[in-house]
C-alpha cells in the first residue's frame, strides 16, 4: 500500500484496494452484517466509483468520490474512537498497576489500530485527500 500511495495518478488502483479492504472489514463482522450498514453503503459507492472512473464527466465522479471519502472518514474515526475507548480504561489500569508511563500505555491502543484493517482503510482514504 505504501508503494502504491506514494505515486501520483493511482486513483483507480487505490480505489480497487479500498473496495477489497471494505469487503474484508465487512467479512470480519465489525458491523454484524447489517444489510444497509454504513460500510455496505460505502462499498456500493466505491464499486460504482470504480466503474465510472474513466467516464467523461470527471467533475461528477470527483464529487461522488469526495462524498464517499468523507463517509469513510466518519466511519474510520468513529471506529478508532470506539476501540480506543474500549481499551484505554483497562490499559491505563493495567499500566498503573505495573507502574508504567502513561505515554507507553497510550501507544498500546494506537498499535492495535495500526494492526487492524481500519488503518489500511484510512490510508486509502488519505490518498484521496492529497
Amino acid at each position: 500500500m505504501n508503494h502504491l500511495t506514494s505515486r501520483p495518478d493511482q486513483e483507480n488502483h487505490v480505489l480497487g484496494v479500498l473496495v477489497v479492504v471494505i469487503e474484508n472489514i465487512i467479512v470480519s463482522n465489525i458491523e454484524q452484517h447489517i444489510p444497509f450498514s454504513e460500510l455496505n453503503c460505502l462499498l456500493n459507492e466505491c464499486r460504482q466509483n470504480l466503474k465510472t472512473f474513466n467516464q467523461p464527466s470527471r467533475d461528477v465522479f470527483l464529487l461522488k468520490l469526495k462524498a464517499s471519502v468523507e463517509r469513510g472518514e466518519r466511519f474510520s474515526n468513529l471506529f478508532t474512537e470506539a476501540i480506543i475507548n474500549v481499551f484505554q480504561d483497562n490499559v491505563f489500569k493495567l499500566g498503573d498497576s505495573l507502574h508504567m508511563d502513561r505515554h507507553s500505555v497510550t501507544v498500546f491502543s494506537e498499535s492495535f489500530i495500526r494492526f487492524h484493517l481500519i488503518f489500511q482503510f484510512s490510508k486509502c482514504l488519505d490518498y484521496f485527500q492529497q
